[in-house]
């Protein structure tokens, strides 16, 4: 769901706005890929400037290795370019993610420092060298020339240490098909958790919200995916938070279409071994197909169970449920 900023707000906090760009990626003949995801954030330079200003330019990255990967690559690094020239940057050569900054420091001769944004500088090609086993030395283009959203924050919250509350801000979306919330415990595997859909083409500030309520145990991991009308996707930067005394219910909800399809959400401790017993206490649960859909949601199909009362049973929790 999103909500228009009616009012007139001068929100555009310099410090705090960056862009998602695309995901490129290499294939290897050995059959494994890399995806990387660079994301130029903000501007680094003085706060005042007479004369003009050198500058360099803050950075996030998302290095990914799927299939039989090795544990690093040869040799990965790029290039950003801005009005001023060409911005070189090293990223490490295995998975990983995290910010850095430039060092190339070049000179501009206006007096915007203080005002500055990877726009108004023009960053928005990225470029990444990359080699590795079964990857030959080449360049590839990591720049989303559509830039489909201009997304200015995204924050994930707890609340009350049981749930999580995701929030972002976008000042202007182009083909913008719809968000997905993806969730991960070290960073590098991710599970998709809500979608969300997107405004298709505004000018206007729209915020967006979703409540995960039956996060992770411990210290969880989000990220926005934003994905095209044409099915291109960019990411955002990565946020965390912590959840020490997760809810211990389990949430039901009937389908409309299938009366025998039930989705079941709860703390992933507690979905880790659900039970499906009748009233009289015999196990069901061979009988019922179980589709995980992410670790704190599922699906039941209980197709092949006769109508009536049954009981789910998980590790500290249980609930009824109605075999229509």
């Amino acid at each position: 769901m999103y909500y228009k900023c009616l009012s007139l707000v001068l929100v555009l906090c310099f410090g705090q706005y960056y862009l998602a760009y695309g995901q490129c990626s290499v294939t290897s003949t050995d059959g494994y890929t890399v995806e990387i995801s660079v994301t130029p954030e903000a501007i680094v330079a003085p706060t005042t400037c007479p004369f003009g200003y050198n500058y360099n330019v803050r950075m996030s990255y998302q290095i990914n290795f799927t299939g039989s990967a090795p544990g690093s690559v040869y040799t990965l690094q790029g290039h950003l370019t801005c009005n001023q020239g060409d911005l070189f940057f090293n990223l490490p050569n295995s998975p990983g993610s995290g910010t850095f900054v430039t060092t190339v420091n070049p000179y501009n001769t206006a007096t915007d420092c203080a005002t500055a944004t990877v726009i108004s500088l023009g960053c928005q090609d990225v470029n990444i060298d990359i080699n590795g086993p079964g990857i030959p030395a080449q360049t590839i283009s990591c720049t989303n020339s559509g830039l489909p959203i201009e997304l200015l924050s995204f924050e994930a919250i707890q609340k009350d240490n049981q749930e999580v509350l995701l929030s972002w801000i976008t000042l202007s979306e182009t083909d913008n098909n719809y968000f997905t919330i993806e969730r991960s415990t070290n960073g590098l595997k991710w599970n998709e958790v809500q979608r969300i859909k997107g405004a298709g083409n505004s000018k206007e500030i729209l915020h967006y919200r979703y409540t995960d309520q039956y996060p992770l145990t411990g210290i969880s991991y989000y990220r926005l995916k934003q994905t095209d009308l044409d099915g291109t996707f960019t990411y955002s930067k990565i946020t965390s938070v912590r959840i020490s005394q997760p809810k211990q219910d389990l949430a039901v909800t009937y389908s409309n279409v299938s009366p025998h399809l039930i989705t079941i959400e709860g703390n992933a401790e507690n979905l880790h071994a659900l039970q499906v017993y009748n009233k009289l206490g015999q196990v069901f649960t061979q009988r019922v197909t179980i589709n995980r859909i992410h670790a704190s949601k599922l699906t039941l199909d209980l197709q092949q169970l006769p109508r009536g009362i049954y009981l789910i049973k998980a590790q500290n929790v249980a609930t009824r449920i109605y075999r229509q």
